[in-house]
């Protein structure tokens, strides 16, 4: 079952997201960090979306690999697709309130990152299940933990940058 969209545009969720991001702004603030309030706004509905869409990915990989028995490969890069998708619509609108109007630019851009992202996340999973043995799931958990750094810069600097639209 997906999660709706309009889940994310809930206020509840906003403020919970609001409340959380000034929790971690005072105690960064007590450790001697110095971050905006809005740069940690953004990171937690990141966070949000991302953990989302990795229910998404996860989900599709088991789905596929163990009730209709593809390899896990294939399932892995059917799944990345899902959660990318997830990850895009929900990022777009919500985490980073992108109005760019060049959506086909936009997108373009997404699909280049996430092109990366599954060879790098696909890359690792191989390297985990064929050379050190892990279960898929693991080398999964592995792997989703490295790509969601690459996937947060290129998002961020790349896909959703502001953009000036007059």
């Amino acid at each position: 079952m997906l999660i709706s969209a309009e889940l994310f545009f809930h206020p509840m969720i906003d403020q919970t997201v609001n409340f959380f991001s000034l929790l971690f702004h005072k105690i960064l603030g007590k450790l001697g960090i110095r971050i905006q309030v809005s740069g940690l706004r953004m990171f937690l509905r990141y966070c949000l979306v991302g953990g989302t869409a990795t229910v998404v990915d996860f989900a599709l990989l088991f789905g596929l690999t163990e009730f209709l028995g593809l390899w896990y490969l294939a399932s892995a890069t059917a799944a990345f697709i899902g959660g990318a998708t997830t990850n895009y619509i929900l990022n777009r609108f919500w985490t980073f309130n992108n109005a760019d109007k060049r959506i086909g630019r936009q997108a373009g851009l997404f699909i280049i990152i996430a092109a990366i992202g599954i060879l790098l996340n696909n890359g690792i999973l191989a390297v985990g299940v064929e050379i050190f043995g892990l279960w898929y799931m693991l080398a999964k958990v592995i792997s989703s933990a490295i790509t969601l750094i690459w996937n947060f810069i290129g998002h961020k600097y790349i896909t959703f940058r502001p953009v000036n639209n007059h």
